[in-house]
Order: structure tokens, then sequence, then C-alpha cells
């Protein structure tokens, strides 16, 4: 919130008793229902999850663009003469081609060796330009290219993307080296590379598709979008949390270390190169003997640490005057000039700034280097690689010479004690990337690979002296797969770095139900390393009120990292800084950076003003060009943040991607903005009845309600006013006292909360505070989760101790609790070049070897199974061979007649179902494709798991019919029955009163509001269910079931398939292996003595295997009892040879022990 002005105490104590004598308690003010219509407004406008779709929107839209028009133009250059010279090529380097170019000519006319005439220069030049975007589509295997549709993609596994045409141009001329020339360059091809199409984005073929219409191509109404589809899977970007760039952090260096404190930031220039420069202050003695402060700075491409004062006298101030009060900024403190005293004493030596640039040099350059060559070399460093979001210009020393100080004083300030340090889990401070940003970084890197790729291709042909073929070159297949792969792993950067690239960037969405796949893609996640003990950025900050949901976080080793979005937070997609520079530019307040005035003049007096972290200059009059960036913020800059900080003298304004952002009501001389007529107007446009008078039509943030960053947040410390005991909204009426304090309103406290923790009800009575009146724009009604069950809570037969619970059989039997599961298996043909090397078939035992212990009889004439069938763990759904090769004998079980090898696909062990749907169609190979959907029905039983909204979970510990439950005297009967000792150590008091509530709307026919912070209070229903003599701890309760039910876990076996290598039973519960009998459990049997039991587990039932023993060495034997044949080869006895019975994995065990020159021996007695 905006600060305007401090007031005594002796005005506060007027004010506060001008306002209590002046005010009115019967005074309207916004109802709760008015700023509901308002949260309405906004959910229609922007969407659930608008942060997704506006940032790949403007991804597609413009930064696509910029890429290609950044690495628009490769210029080859390849000297060749008639004596058949060494091919020399110098690429996009022309000081290197004019370099090597003197060299020739200078050897060359020298020695003679050859005449300069039969030196040709052949340049070639390509460029790619005018890129377009195109809706999604699908290229089929025989060229065709036809409009693909969401539903079909994941149908076919297809990748749901679109095609990026860019126009390549190609041009070459021959001539004398000498000689000028000019060539016609002419468009020669189209690059084509594929993108992925985000849903319901711009380019999406769903996009402002009617209810009705997308209905029809078999899409729900209510999937907001925001999520790829990769390969058939549904795929969402999530968004990664970083430092936010040209961010200057000043903080204590962790010990050990030879520093004290540090300023560190990283420069960014507008093609995203990242710079980063630090400060670093040190308290030693020096070698001269000084003992004080000392500033070095670390640089880019600098291998040393250089003194503060050599970087001034490098980038061109050399009076120590200009740099003391470039530190100082007119600030008098003893200390801060006697530390930059000390820095100048430390370079005395360096005097003028030709030293300054070779000491630098040196550092800089390799050994051997001359002097001239290393200051050019600096200079160029100092222009292009030293905080290069200040500018890479040749004029912009002067204004990185005045960053630099203040860097410097920033970091004196917080030494010295008399600024604190900066707090890098501030949110302000914090950028989010999200899927358009995320989605640019790579597709920069892989069209940088891609050209790369296409100038060393082309290198290579013309050292070859053969004719290049562009086509041929360029591979768009390089973006096409990069893309892909990022995003079907989640590893995001070069595939061949993948050590390198971030995890889990990439997500399969999830979609268990609703609420939980907004909550997936409303999801942020810090890239910290999760092992780590470091509790300060799991933190829940102060500044993450209304931006992040306080609630909503895993448990565990991601706890805190892993955070979700607040209801109405968005994230900003980014404004041209040019157009806000022109724009304060055009107030004639800003006195900007020039080579001749003297911005340092009277700073004291000054306001700086930071552009995206660059200073751009100074005002005498900073509210003038807040009242302007307000206008431009309501005209066409709508993202914008402005922070007008008066205790630093500092105006920050912000236009960059991948900040947080929510909006509030404005709040304009003593009052809110937004009146009663303006919520009726927004209520109108909304149900289209102002068709005739467009003058009516009001948007939902029409001067009513303002877009804040948390960087435009500050507070005063003034203390509030005392005020009488009123609701919320009364309290939030903006009075005369709050004018000057704030200039902002809250539309509604419940907004703090994300999707899901806005689903439980009566939340401000439990730990967390969450709402449910927000149900409306999650479409909770409509696609809900759970059942409003008949709760009591009792105990009753002690079947619902921890956290159990009893549940009604005769309601189970009527569908209570009833669900479906579905599972798709699929398959398909493989080829190689145009032949199938296998075939969707039911294959026949005659002519197929390999057949599984399952069931064909199901399948149908074409090898695939019949839909609406009931099906086993066991049965084929797919049936498939492969030809055999003439010389393969399977271990000698196959047969003249058997040329095929059965692959078919087989139901999972233990799972049954119906064959729900069945899909027969071809991938992007053109092969034959076949997709299996198994319908299950799971009813509730034993072990199966329930929870509350307010988390009172549970699994089923015993199923009661009605007759054997409790009921009341009116008869009813409890579906579940819940343990009354959950209840007070949990706190979830929620849980009792949504009883409460649910009994009374049940009574009275009304359904119950029960949205935090209203006037609804537990004795209100607790006398109206007395007036309806009801009882209190029985009602209606809504349960929601869970994904854990014992079908999918419960696991036993008597016989089944074993390990190959080491002949013991599998493992995991799919492959029908057996129970893992381990070290624990041995442990318990021999402490209970039970020998026998113990040899039975790990030896009889498990892989129990006769050897024959030598009885002198004790070494395995030789031994053919079939043909009476024993022999030991190491001691040659043929006699005295034993047989015994050894676990397999020992017998192996000991083999490859001999196999490293060890001798087990086993002993025999």
């Amino acid at each position: 919130m905006n600060v305007i002005a401090n007031k005594n105490a002796g005005q506060e104590n007027d004010i506060y008793q001008n306002v209590m004598e002046n005010y009115d308690e019967n005074e309207p003010d916004l109802s709760q229902e008015e700023c509901w219509a308002v949260i309405s407004a906004f959910f229609e406008y922007r969407g659930i999850v608008r942060q997704q779709l506006a940032s790949y929107d403007h991804f597609v839209d413009y930064d696509v663009h910029d890429i290609v028009e950044a690495n628009h133009e490769v210029i080859l250059q390849h000297v060749e003469d008639r004596n058949d010279l060494e091919a020399q090529i110098v690429n996009n380097n022309l000081v290197l081609w004019n370099m090597f170019m003197e060299f020739m000519m200078f050897y060359f006319s020298k020695w003679n060796f050859v005449s300069m005439s039969n030196i040709k220069e052949r340049r070639i030049r390509i460029t790619f330009s005018n890129p377009a975007v195109s809706v999604a589509t699908h290229t089929e295997a025989d060229g065709s290219v036809n409009r693909i549709w969401p539903h079909e993609a994941r149908l076919r596994n297809l990748t749901y993307s679109c095609p990026v045409y860019v126009d390549v141009s190609c041009g070459t001329a021959v001539v004398p080296w000498n000689e000028a020339t000019s060539s016609t360059f002419h468009e020669l091809c189209d690059a084509n590379e594929t993108i992925p199409v985000m849903i319901r984005s711009k380019h999406c073929n769903l996009y402002e598709k009617t209810d009705y219409e997308i209905t029809s191509l078999q899409e729900c109404p209510y999937d907001q979008g925001g999520y790829f589809i990769i390969n058939g899977s549904e795929k969402v970007l999530i968004a990664q949390e970083r430092l936010a760039d040209n961010c200057l952090f000043v903080f204590k260096t962790p010990t050990p270390s030879i520093h004290t404190h540090t300023a560190e930031i990283k420069s960014t220039n507008e093609k995203g190169d990242v710079r980063t420069v630090q400060l670093l202050l040190m308290e030693r003695s020096g070698e001269i003997g000084i003992t004080g402060h000392f500033i070095h700075a670390r640089i880019p491409f600098v291998k040393k640490e250089i003194p503060i004062k050599i970087l001034f006298f490098a980038l061109g101030v050399t009076n120590e005057q200009d740099i003391m009060s470039r530190i100082c900024l007119g600030v008098r403190n003893h200390e801060l000039e006697e530390a930059v005293k000390t820095c100048f004493e430390e370079a005395f030596a360096v005097q003028s700034r030709t030293v300054a640039l070779d000491y630098i040099g040196r550092r800089a350059s390799p050994s051997g280097v001359g002097q001239e060559r290393r200051i050019e070399h600096a200079k160029l460093l100092m222009q292009k690689e030293f905080l290069p979001h200040v500018g890479t210009e040749p004029g912009s020393l002067k204004r990185k010479s005045y960053y630099l100080g203040y860097m410097v004083h920033r970091l004196l300030l917080c030494a010295v004690g008399s600024r604190q340090l900066d707090d890098r889990d501030h949110l302000g401070k914090k950028r989010l990337d999200t899927a358009g940003t995320l989605l640019r970084n790579l597709f920069s890197n892989v069209y940088k690979k891609m050209v790369r790729e296409m100038t060393e291709h082309v290198k290579k042909v013309l050292a070859n002296k053969r004719e290049f073929n562009i086509t041929m070159a360029i591979k768009p297949q390089t973006v096409t797969n990069g893309l892909r792969y990022s995003m079907g792993t989640g590893n995001w950067g070069d595939q061949k770095k993948s050590m390198q690239a971030k995890s889990g960037v990439s997500q399969v969405l999830n979609r268990y139900s609703y609420s939980s796949t907004l909550s997936h893609l409303r999801r942020c996640n810090a890239p910290i390393d999760r092992d780590g003990k470091v509790t300060k950025p799991r933190q829940l900050h102060n500044t993450h009120w209304g931006f992040i949901c306080p609630a909503e976080t895993p448990e565990g080793q991601a706890c805190g990292l892993m955070k979700n979005f607040s209801l109405m937070s968005y994230i900003s997609v980014g404004e041209s800084s040019k157009l806000l520079i022109d724009h304060i530019n055009e107030t004639g307040t800003l006195q900007a950076f020039s080579q001749t005035d003297d911005i340092l003049q009277d700073i004291c007096t000054k306001t700086k003003v930071l552009l995206n972290g660059n200073w751009i200059g100074v005002t005498r009059s900073p509210d003038d060009i807040v009242i302007s960036l307000k206008e431009a913020k309501k005209a066409f800059c709508e993202d914008i943040s402005i922070v007008n900080d008066v205790n630093d003298k500092e105006l920050r304004v912000y236009c960059d991607p991948g900040r947080v952002c929510r909006p509030v009501f404005t709040v304009q001389d003593s009052t809110l903005v937004i009146t009663h007529d303006h919520v009726r107007k927004l209520d109108l446009t909304r149900s289209e009845r102002l068709e005739d008078d467009h003058s009516d039509y009001l948007n939902w943030d029409q001067d009513l309600v303002e877009a804040r960053n948390k960087w435009t947040y500050a507070f005063l410390d003034m203390p509030p006013p005392p005020m009488k005991k009123r609701g919320l909204f009364e309290r939030m009426r903006t009075t005369p006292a709050f004018t000057d304090r704030w200039t902002h309103c809250e539309i509604h406290p419940s907004m703090i909360l994300g999707i899901c923790a806005s689903l439980i009800p009566f939340p401000d009575h439990n730990q967390p505070l969450v709402t449910t009146k927000v149900m409306e724009f999650l479409k909770f009604r409509e696609m809900p989760a759970g059942q409003n069950a008949i709760v009591a809570i009792l105990c009753y037969g002690g079947y619902n101790q921890e956290d159990s619970i009893i549940m009604n059989q005769s309601g189970i039997d009527r569908g209570l609790f009833r669900s479906f599961t579905f599972r798709n298996y699929q398959d398909s043909e493989k080829r190689m070049g145009v032949l199938a090397i296998e075939t969707i078939e039911k294959p026949d035992p005659q002519y197929t070897i390999g057949l599984k212990h399952g069931s064909y009889h199901k399948l149908g004439e074409d090898g695939v199974i019949v839909p609406g069938i009931a099906v086993s763990g066991g049965d084929i759904l797919i049936g498939k061979v492969t030809p055999l090769p003439p010389d393969v004998a399977m271990l000698g079980q196959r047969s003249d007649t058997q040329v095929n090898r059965d692959i078919s696909t087989m139901l999972r062990y233990a799972e049954i179902g119906y064959v729900d749907k069945v899909l027969i169609g071809s991938n992007q190979e053109n092969a034959k494709f076949v997709k299996v959907r198994i319908r299950s029905t799971r009813i509730p039983e034993i072990g199966d798991k329930f929870a509350s909204r307010h988390g009172q979970k549970g699994t089923i510990g015993m199923t009661y019919r009605q007759e054997d439950m409790p009921f009341t005297r009116e008869g009813i009967i409890p579906d579940v029955i819940i343990n009354p000792h959950a209840i007070p150590s949990r706190m979830t008091i929620g849980h009792l009163i949504e009883c409460l509530m649910g009994k009374l709307s049940v009574l009275t026919g009304n359904e119950g509001d029960a949205t935090p912070f209203t006037d609804v209070t537990v004795e209100d229903l607790s006398k109206n269910l007395r007036e309806q003599v009801a009882q209190v701890f029985i009602g209606p309760t809504y349960y929601q079931r869970l994904k854990h039910m014992v079908h999918d876990k419960v696991h036993s076996r008597a016989r089944g398939p074993v390990n190959i290598l080491t002949r013991q039973p599998a493992e995991g519960r799919n492959r029908e292996g057996g129970l893992r009998f381990g070290e624990m459990e041995r442990d318990c049997m021999i402490s209970h003595g039970t020998a026998l039991f113990l040899k039975e587990r790990l030896f009889d039932v498990s892989d129990p295997f006769y050897i024959h023993i030598c009885d002198i060495c004790g070494l395995p034997a030789i031994a053919k009892p079939s043909k009476g044949i024993y022999e030991c080869k190491i001691c040659k006895n043929s006699v005295m040879v034993s047989k015994v019975q050894v676990p397999y994995a020992c017998k192996m065990l000991f083999q490859e022990l001999m196999s490293m020159n060890i001798s087990p021996r086993l002993m025999l007695c």
C-alpha cells in the first residue's frame, strides 16, 4: 500500500476524534454479494488459469518473432585461390576477417608466393525472416496436413502442435577479395518446425468455441486449458521461482570467508544474457600496512578480483572526488567516507585510465598478448559485459559508473548498519518463469542449435569444395525434437546436458478430480535442493499475503518449496520498457543521464528513478511521474508496478514479466471508487442486458480495481483508530482516518487462499483459513468430488478406533461412494521402413510360439478384444505376433510350423473389469494402432480410505448392515460413524460446525453458507437446532473417497514366477511377485526361537538347490548322478563327494567369488 504522508501524534488524535464523531454506523457499504459480483467478474474476465494462457500467447505472438530476428543472419566468408590454398572460413567476425586479410596481403606481397589476383573470396549470407505460427495441425505419414483436435491427439498418442514457418533466403558471390560486390539474395525455402500448442490458447482449435461446439468435439466445457498434449499425455509446465534480474542484493557472506558483506546483481540485457557482478567487502590489513574496509569486484571473464578504484578508473572516472560523490550520493557519513578513502589508498599506484585498463586486461586476456590488445580487450569488456542492463553502446560507461557508485553506496550502508540487509525471500524480489518464459528460453536454445548445425554443415561442404543445398543444411527437427524431449521428460534443457537441466518442470496433469486439476495448473516450484536443511525458503513469508496460498503445500521434502497461487493472483507477461521511458520523459520532470549534466548536484533533494533495476535518471517531482504512470497503467500498461520509496528517495518502476500480481479496490478522497451503481452496471454487463446502451458497459477493472504487485506495498507505523465492534465489511469501510494510510482496499479476505483450500467449509474455525463461496467459480457443484453422507460422531463397537470409520453396508449396496476407475492399454504395429515387422492378429497356436498363460478366447477375429465383455487378470486384450528368423531355435521348443512369436498385451494381474471402449486407428507413422479402455467398478470395502474436507481421513474398519447400526428416534441411520477422539487433538472444529449446519439445512430446506468471516456462529446454529429438537452430533457431512483402495494394494501368492538369475520369487505385485521376508522379519523369528519356521520361509519356499561338495577340499565337485560320475578336479577325489542342499543364491555367490580367485569352502561334518 502506498505511503502518502506522515502525521504527528497530535494530528492523528484529532483525526480519530473527528472520525468517531462523524461516523454513521448505518451508512450503506458494499455488501458481500456486491463484492462477490466483482470477484465473479474477475474470474469471467481472466479465468482460473490465465497466467498459463497469457504467458503462452505472449511467447507465440512476440517471443518467437524476437528470437528469429535476433538470429536472423549468418554470414560465411570463404577464401580460395587457383593454387588450391587451404580454405579459411570466418563466421560473423569482421575484426578477425580483416586481420586475416591484412596478414594474407602482407605475406603474399612480401614473398611473392602467389599473385593477389588469384585469391578469391566467396561470400555466403543466409537470412531467416517473417516467422509465422499456424493453428494446430498434424502431418500424416502420407504427407497430408489436417487440422487436429485435442481429443484426437489424446486417442492417437499424438503431440498437439502447430507449425512455425520461417522464410529462408540465401545469396552467394565469388569475387577477388579486394573488390566490392553486390549479389542478389533470393528466397530459397521455408523452414518448418513445430511447437506444442497449449489447450485453449489463441492457436488452439478450441479457441473462442462455444460450449455446445466444445461438447460436440468431445471436450469438457469446464476444462480451463493451460496444458499441453505430448505423445497423447497431458503435460503441465510448473512455474519456476527465481531471484529477479537486475535487482541488487546486499547480504552477509557466510563464514568461513575473508569477506564480511557481498553486493550482487544478475545483470540481464534485452537478449537474455546474464552477467553476474559482485562487490566484496573485507576488513583486513592491506599489503602496504593499511587497515580498514576494502572493496573488490568480481566481473565477468576476469579471473581475479579488481579493486573498486581501478574499476572506476576503467570506466573513465579518474578524479577521486568524482568517485567519492558517486559513492556517497549526498549522504554525510564519516564511516562511509573513511571506507572509500581506504579503497583509494589500496590502489594508489593506479593514476590513469590506461593503467587501469591494462590492469584489468592482464587478468582477462591470455598470456603473451601485447599491451594495446589488452587495453582494447578491457575496453570491450567494460562496454559489453560489465552491467549490460545499463547499456552496451559506446556512451554507456558514464551511466555504469553512476550505477557502480550506487552499488558501493548500498553495500557500505549495510556494512555500517545504516540500512537493513536485503531479504532474498521477499516475494517482490522473486520472478516466476511461467510456461511462456520457459518455452522462450528453450526455443531460443534449440533454435540457436539449429543455426549452429546449419553453419557447421555449410563449412564442411565449402571445405570439401562441394555445392551445398540449404534445404539439406537446415534441420527443423532439431527444434521439434528439442521441445518435445523437454516437455515429455520434464528435463528442461539440452538433452546432451541432462545433468545440468532442471528436472520436474513438465509434469503429467493431475486428473483425480476437477479441483486437483485446477490446483495443478496454479502451482509454482522453488528449484532448491530438497535434501537441504535450510528452513528459511520453506517458511511462509509475510509478503506472501494475497499472492500465495498459506495452506496448500505438500508434506515431506517439498514442503514450503512447492506452492500454490491464491485465487485472484496472476503473473505479469511484461510490457515494453521503451514505451515507459518515453512516457516518463514526456512529463518533463526527469533529469536523465547525459555526458555534460551532473545529476549528483543537490542529489539529497532529488529522487532516483529506476526502471526494471536500471537507474535512468533523477527527478525533483516524483509525484508527477507517479500520476503520469498511473494514467499510463489505465491506458496501455496494465501490469506495471510503481514504488515510491520515500525513505530511500527512490521511484522504482517495474514492467518485466514474472511478477505476481493481484487486484484490489482503489481508494480516492476517503471513499472507495467502486459504488453500488458500478456493481449494478457490472452485473448488467455480465448478463448482456445492455446491448443497446453501450455507454453503460463496465469492465471489471475499469478504474475500480488495480493490479498490485508485492513491490508496491509499504506501510506506516501508525496505530489504527479505536472502533466499535462491527462486521468485517463495515470495518473495511473507507473513512477519513484511512486516507492518510492506505490507497487500496481488499476485495475479500478469503481471496488469500488457493484452489483446494477454498473448498473447505467453515475454515475460520479450523487451523487453515478457507472458504466455500468459491465453489461457484471452481465449478465444484457441477463437478463434485464426494457425497453428502449422514455422519455420526460416537464410539460404536470399537471398530472405529485410530481414525477408522464404520460404514453402513446397506448404503454401500444402494450405491454409496461407488465409483469407476479406467485404465488404458495400447499397442501398435511397429514398422521397419515400409515393411511391418509386427502384426496385430489373433495368435494361432499352430504357427505361434511363446503363448502367454492367459485366455485368448475373448479376442475377436481382428486380434482385439470385444467391447462390453468382462475381463479378469490374465486375459489377452490385444493379440500381436512378430515373425521369427529361421535360425532362431527358441531353446529347442520351436516346431517347424511355428513361424511367429507371441507379444500380445495382457490385462494386469489381479485386475477385473469390463472393456469400456476400443479404438482402432493409425498413429503418426501410419501404422495400425489399438487402444483398449478397461472400466472397473469400485465398491467400498474394509480398508478403503475416505476423508472429510477438513482433513479427517480414515479407513473403513468395519461395515454393518443397517439393522445393526444405531438410529435416532426419527429413524435416521448414519452412513458413516467416526470416532469423537479424532476431533479435539486436530482442532477441526469446522467439521463439527459443518455437521450442525448440514443438519439445520436439511431440516429447514435451505442451503447453508459456510463462507468464512460471516455472522454465522455456533450459538446461532445451536439455537436453531434446539428449536428443531434435533440431535447435535449426527447430520450430513461432505465426505470424499480417496485414491487409496484395498483392491489396488492387496497382495498374496502361493506359487508364481521366479527370477531367472537368482531363482527366487519375483518382486512386485504386478509381476505376481512374492512378499519379501526381510532382515527385520528374520530378526523377529530369531528372537522367538522359531528356527524351523525361519528355515521354511528363507529356504524351503524360496530357492532350495542341491549341489555336490568334495569332502576333502570343500569346493563344488562335478557330478553326473545318472552315470554315477563324481569327481573333484582340485584334489582328484572321485569317492568322497557329498550331496548338500543350499539356497541357489548362495551357490551363485560361491561361483561369483570363485571367478575372482576367492575359494569359499564348505567344511562338512
